[in-house]
Order: C-alpha cells, then structure tokens, then sequence
C-alpha cells in the first residue's frame, strides 16, 4: 500500500524539477503529504488501491513510474553506502521475488497444493 499511497501522490502531488534535483527529498514530502490527505479522504486511499493494482498488474505507465523512483533510490543508496565504505553487487527488493513466486504458485498449483479459500 505504501508505493500506491507514493504513486497517487507522486501524480497528485510531484513535481519532476524537485525530483530531479533532490528525488528522495521530494519523494518523502510527496509520501507525507500523501499520507496526511489520505487520512482525510477515502477517495485518496482508493486512488493508491487503484495505482498499486495497476502495479501488480505491470501497467506500463505505473510500473515505467515505479522503475523511475527505483533508479532514483538506488543512485542514492550507491552514494551513501561508497560513503561508509560498503559496496553490494546486487540491490533488489521485494519485487525481485515477484516472478519468482508465481513460477512457484505455477509449481504448487500443478501439485494441487493450493486451494482457494
């Protein structure tokens, strides 16, 4: 629910000069604000429902957005984990694993291990 809450507020909300400039800056005030309208209105927390269903769903536009911000924070983490040193061959989140897991839901299912409920 978070990146959805992000997303709809990133289009109601974002401006892509300050993400430029500043992208996670503006994205945690894109996600506060976001968040304190939500609290307001229900029609917020049903826009960022919608964004991240579209999300699952690999919308082009969404996830294009998605893959936007993503880019933007690893840029970050790289700089300040060169700061401390650290260095990872590899930076993935959870959304790595969602392919994954629908080739094992595939396997599961074939086994007839699932069962709708």
């Amino acid at each position: 629910m978070q990146f959805g809450l992000l997303g709809a507020g990133f289009q109601q909300f974002g401006n892509e000069d300050k993400l430029k400039s500043n992208p996670l800056e503006h994205l945690f005030e894109v996600y506060v604000q976001v968040n304190k309208a939500a609290a307001e209105d229900e029609n917020i927390k049903k826009l960022a429902q919608d964004f991240f269903r579209k999300l699952e769903a690999r919308d082009e536009q969404i996830l294009s957005m998605w893959q936007h911000f993503r880019d933007f924070s690893i840029e970050e983490y790289v700089r300040i984990y060169k700061r401390l040193g650290v260095h990872f061959d590899e930076y993935s989140g959870e959304s790595f694993y969602q392919e994954k897991s629908q080739e094992v839901l595939k396997m599961l299912d074939a086994r007839g291990l699932l069962q709708k409920t």
